[in-house]
């Protein structure tokens, strides 16, 4: 009987991998293979969509000099100059066409000439290019006809378009008609922009939409065809298959996880049928032994291995009753490392773990046999000295300083982090670790203001000092006074090139010096003066916008909602209020919210919202990127716009990964009719990448500082870039 149960027991696991592989195989690789189509699909239709771009661009060129009164008198005979004059190698180049010609209205041809991709002289084309083009007419009418033909076996761009005056009145005299050859160098400058390798073969033989070149390779097809419909090339895209490759490395480590499951589960099951006693004897040991294994791993931390603050307190503990025994002094560093926020925000998490791995090596070099180093969190650790004197601690932390100050090079980026100090020392600042953390941590944030690498502990340097005490006072009589004053950004429109509006800023003067708002706005959030300061920059916000509307501006004007604001009752009777009071249009005044405003209630901030759309005001999403919510919130949000987190934009030329999350945003947020702003904008190069990509507004330095009321206006309608 018991060899009928150990029958079973294996001949179950071999059916279940069995069921688990045809699962694998009937199931996972097909739907594998779907993805893999459907991406070759979107490619070979975003690549389709870059030819019609270039389509687009050549028929605009042809109906400049075609919709023309040169070229209108060049055809009735009355401008002999004007090929001479306008067609040129050097303009026929600048403008990519290869053909022109002219004919009239019965086919006629007047004029013909084709500047071949290696010559520097033009040329008259061939009879059979001659020919082809004769009956590539226009429609009637000012209308152009556009698209795809083959001459001689290459396949050309091609655009005809009646020649009428510049007032496109009366009736064509004649037609012309330009060509651009879909050639290697406007296929491998097109593959730049797809990302994907794309090739052009003429051929009018159908072609499967998707080949399977070998395992790391996908050829993707897609027709093209003529005017007529006829087919006269494939277009071809080549891509990779890391989806097939990880389809593989998944299934293989999924398959040898589930043969090691089955077969332990199978042993597993034949031992307790086996020796159930003893079997349970030595699960409760195993039991045991991963217990204290867990343990032991609490105690330390998982990305760089040091000591985490649970063992921190246990050992600070016994050095602290073995200092109280001897009477012997002990020490302990707070170390907060400098600039890595931006730089993991910047270039991601990956990269800043990375960097904590360095920033721990060298940690490790400086610190001596009975030392405790530990990572408290983020990018901050603590040194614990035992047996140390101050001057010890202080030789120690300039050994710190000056190991981090050298730069890490982490992957492709060379990157610079430093490193603020604090001391504090038993017994003379704190009995406990507790007492000794907190001191050293008030010394360090010390260090950090002075900029002076390390410090040490003195009551004095409490963060609720009466300097801290005097500027809250300050800022509350500057808020009840009406001392702060507001800037004004220009926000640039990059579909027409134009100053849209401003972005009111709140400034602080005191004591002949501006405070950074970075200082003040968070006093103000810890004191609930917040309430007060929203109101009184909304209140001069709508002041301003309606004295630019007396003088005849009409800019869009964005004011900024903190999120202790949002989420206040009553806050929609306030604005709708004082919207009333000011008479303003309230479709020029948009509400900026922060990502991280929105999601902290995010019932309550739809209601909110809902009601800002009711009054007519436009909402932003802030700072969107910079957080770590779900963004299927956006489709519950009646919001109009999103202004990427500048930390991205500053990537721009830098991280193809964040161009690719930009891109991914922008094409988020145009399918949910939302606007796009990239804020931060400080160089050429990030505003041109965000022109052609196709964003809708920029903010930046490059566009403009902030201003005084009394000079932004007058940059109005100042500041034009293309729009394409």
């Amino acid at each position: 009987m018991r060899r009928y149960q150990y029958f079973w027991v294996w001949m179950g696991a071999f059916v279940f991998l069995l069921a688990v592989t045809a699962i694998v195989r009937l199931v996972l690789e097909p739907s594998y293979l779907t993805l893999e189509a459907r991406e070759v699909q979107n490619t070979l239709q975003r690549g389709q969509g870059l030819l019609l771009q270039n389509l687009k661009a050549l028929e605009s060129t042809t109906q400049d000099y075609a919709w023309w009164d040169d070229a209108d008198r060049f055809v009735k005979g009355e401008n002999p100059n004007f090929i001479a004059d306008n067609f040129t190698a050097d303009s026929l180049r600048n403008l990519h066409v290869e053909v022109i010609a002219f004919f009239s209205p019965t086919g006629k041809l007047l004029h013909a000439s084709q500047l071949w991709p290696q010559d520097t002289r033009l040329s008259t084309p061939g009879p059979l290019t001659l020919q082809t083009l004769q009956l590539y007419k226009p429609g009637n009418g000012p209308r152009s006809t556009a698209g795809m033909l083959q001459i001689a076996g290459q396949v050309y761009l091609a655009v005809s378009s009646p020649v009428l005056p510049t007032s496109r009145s009366g009736t064509p005299v004649g037609y012309l008609v330009m060509t651009r050859r879909i050639d290697g160098p406007l296929l491998e400058s097109l593959s730049q922009v797809l990302g994907s390798r794309m090739s052009l073969r003429p051929t009018a033989e159908p072609a499967p939409a998707l080949q399977i070149l070998g395992p790391n390779a996908l050829l993707g097809s897609l027709p093209l065809h003529d005017l007529n419909g006829q087919t006269i090339a494939q277009l071809e895209v080549h891509l990779p298959r890391p989806v097939y490759a990880q389809m593989h490395q998944t299934t293989n480590s999924f398959m040898v996880a589930l043969v090691l499951l089955a077969l332990l589960t199978a042993g597993l099951l034949h031992y307790l049928l086996m020796r159930l006693e003893a079997t349970q004897i030595s699960y409760l040991e195993n039991a045991r032994r991963y217990i204290r294994q867990v343990e032991q791993l609490a105690f330390y931390d998982p990305l760089t291995g040091l000591a985490n603050r649970r063992l921190l307190y246990q050992r600070g503990q016994d050095e602290l009753a073995a200092a109280q025994a001897i009477g012997k002094p002990l020490s302990l560093l707070y170390l907060d490392l400098d600039r890595f926020k931006s730089i993991n925000d910047a270039l991601g998490h990956d990269v800043g773990d990375e960097l904590l791995c360095k920033v721990t090596e060298r940690l490790s070099q400086c610190v001596r046999p009975g030392d405790t180093l530990a990572r408290l969190g983020g990018d901050e650790f603590a040194l614990l000295l035992p047996q140390s004197h101050e001057a010890e601690a202080k030789e120690v932390a300039q050994r710190l300083i000056e190991a981090l100050g050298q730069s890490f090079r982490v992957g492709e980026h060379r990157l610079n982090v430093g490193v603020s100090v604090g001391i504090a020392s038993y017994p003379e600042h704190g009995n406990t670790l507790g007492e000794l953390l907190q001191a050293a941590d008030t010394a360090m944030y010390r260090a950090k203001a002075l900029g002076s690498g390390f410090a040490l502990y003195h009551p004095d340097h409490n963060p609720y000092s009466p300097e801290r005490l005097e500027l809250e006072n300050d800022l509350h009589t500057a808020v009840r006074n009406n001392l702060l004053t507001l800037h004004y950004q220009p926000v640039l429109d990059l579909r027409v090139g134009q100053l849209e509006g401003y972005e009111a800023l709140v400034r602080w003067v005191r004591k002949d010096s501006e405070v950074s708002p970075g200082l003040f706005i968070p006093l103000a959030e810890e004191g609930n003066l917040i309430y007060t300061l929203d109101q009184r920059v909304l209140e001069h916000s709508l002041s301003q916008l309606r004295s630019w509307t007396t003088q005849g501006l009409n800019p869009q004007l964005s004011v900024n909602l903190s999120t202790q604001s949002l989420h206040r009752e009553g806050l929609t009777q306030q604005v709708e209020a004082l919207i009333t009071e000011f008479g303003v249009d309230p479709s020029r005044v948009m509400l900026e919210i922060t990502e991280t405003a929105l999601v902290a209630d995010l019932s309550r901030s739809q209601a909110v919202i809902r009601d800002f759309q009711a009054m007519g005001l436009r909402i932003a999403i802030d700072d969107f990127g910079s957080g770590y919510a779900s963004l299927g919130y956006l489709r519950h949000l009646p919001v109009h716009r999103l202004k990427i987190d500048k930390s991205l934009v500053w990537q721009i030329g830098h991280s193809r990964r964040d161009e690719k999350l930009l891109a991914a945003i922008l094409e988020l947020g145009h399918s949910l009719d939302l606007e796009v702003l990239a804020e931060g904008v400080e160089t050429l190069d990030q505003l041109e990448w965000l022109r052609t990509q196709g964003f809708d507004y920029a903010q930046g330095f490059l566009i403009g500082k902030p201003l005084p009321p009394s000079i932004a206006p007058t940059h109005l309608g100042l500041v034009s870039v293309g729009a394409g």
